[in-house]
Parts: C-alpha cells; sequence; structure tokens
C-alpha cells in the first residue's frame, strides 16, 4: 500500500488522463469525482472514486446484502464469498484504475454519511459518448431517496464532463426496485432483450432503459 501522498497523487494523475482528455474535448470544467448532496431524508450522499482500503468495508456490505443482489448480479461461476476477498477488491481497483486511465469504466462507491454503501459503475463507450450505468446499495443504508440522488450525481457527471450524449441501464425484467429508480431518473424503458445475461445463476430477459442529454433533467 502507498504512504508517500506525493506518489499517490500522480499515480492517480496518471491514471485519470483519458477521462481528463474527455472532459476537456466536451468543453468540461473538470472531474466532479468527489462530490456530495444532501437526500431528502436528511442523510449525507457522498460519491467518490473506490480506494484500496475500502476491501472490508465493501466485503462486509456484498455478503450482508447478498439475497438483494445476487439475483441480478452477473453470474461468475464462483461462490458468493469467494468474490469478495480483499484479493478480489484489489482486482476491481486496478480494474477501475486502468479503465479511468483508458477512458472506458468509471467505477465511484457510494457513501452515506460518511458510510460505504454501494457502488455505481458506468462503462464508457469513448468514441460513440454513451455509457452503460449499474447502481447497487447496502439496504440498510439506504434511506429513502438515496440511489436516487447517487443516479442523479453520477448522470450529472456522465452529462457535463464526460460530455456522454447517452447513458443505458440493462435491467431485469423481474428488478422491479431497480426499474421504478430507472423511471424517476428520466430514463425511458426502450425495449425487451431476450435472454440478455445470465444474473443469479440463470439466463434473464432484461429490458433495457436509457436517458440522452436532451431528454435528462438535472
Amino acid at each position: 500500500m502507498l504512504t508517500n501522498p506525493g506518489v499517490a497523487v500522480s499515480i492517480a494523475r496518471f491514471h485519470l488522463r483519458p477521462l481528463r482528455r474527455l472532459a476537456q474535448a466536451a468543453g468540461g470544467a473538470g472531474l466532479a469525482l468527489d462530490t456530495a448532496e444532501v437526500a431528502p431524508s436528511g442523510s449525507t450522499v457522498h460519491v467518490r472514486l473506490p480506494r484500496l482500503t475500502d476491501a472490508p468495508a465493501w466485503r462486509s456490505a456484498r455478503l450482508r446484502n447478498r439475497e438483494a443482489i445476487e439475483p441480478f448480479w452477473v453470474s461468475t461461476g464462483r461462490g458468493w464469498g469467494s468474490q469478495h476477498t480483499d484479493r478480489a477488491w484489489a482486482g476491481h481497483w486496478l480494474t477501475a484504475r486502468w479503465g479511468a486511465r483508458l477512458g472506458t469504466f468509471l467505477s465511484v462507491v457510494i457513501e452515506v454519511d460518511g458510510k460505504f454503501a454501494g457502488q455505481c459503475e458506468l462503462r464508457i463507450e469513448e468514441h460513440d459518448r454513451r455509457g452503460e450505468a449499474g447502481i447497487w446499495l447496502d439496504a440498510g443504508l439506504a434511506a429513502p431517496g438515496t440511489a436516487l440522488v447517487a443516479g442523479r450525481l453520477v448522470l450529472a457527471y456522465a452529462f457535463g464532463p464526460l460530455g456522454l450524449v447517452r447513458v443505458a441501464a440493462p435491467v431485469s425484467t423481474e428488478n422491479q426496485r431497480a426499474a421504478r429508480l430507472a423511471a424517476r431518473l428520466g430514463f425511458v424503458r426502450e425495449g425487451t432483450m431476450a435472454a440478455y445475461m445470465t444474473v443469479g445463476g440463470q439466463r434473464r430477459d432484461h429490458d433495457l432503459w436509457a436517458v440522452t442529454v436532451d431528454s435528462w433533467r438535472p
């Protein structure tokens, strides 16, 4: 683990260069990767880049919320516990950093009142200025409006500094909670994709929800 703050800052800047170029090309003022907003419940929702030290909180939240997450999570063929080790988080952290360097993947941590409460990911097609989003939250920390605020912060970043023109979200036809969140964020259901992906160990249909920069209302 790095202990020199100067080295850590230099590495972060190096990995974020492509996203900076994408933001600059879109005329953005900079990367809003560390921002917060107060939810209707009064809780402070904060989105930021992941840290290596998030591993214990991430693992605890994922294991605690297995019943809510696993049925709609992409299957890997491995047990839920074996997917949530320190090594697994380190791999995710490296993937997020590398994706940021390439300008193809953004991963942010969602905190509620200073506690690790979930993640939002955005896979980016830089040449086409579009992305695909996914989100999960710890049910024990997700007060009313938390997911809405977190999603809104990420969309503001996507349509603002990143200059994307479209963000899509495939949602399992059985995941009504995610569908309601998508609708509240301004996404529109465009159709159903049969047997789109394997989640929870089963091949399932997914609805494609999408929002464009012209239709989104911050």
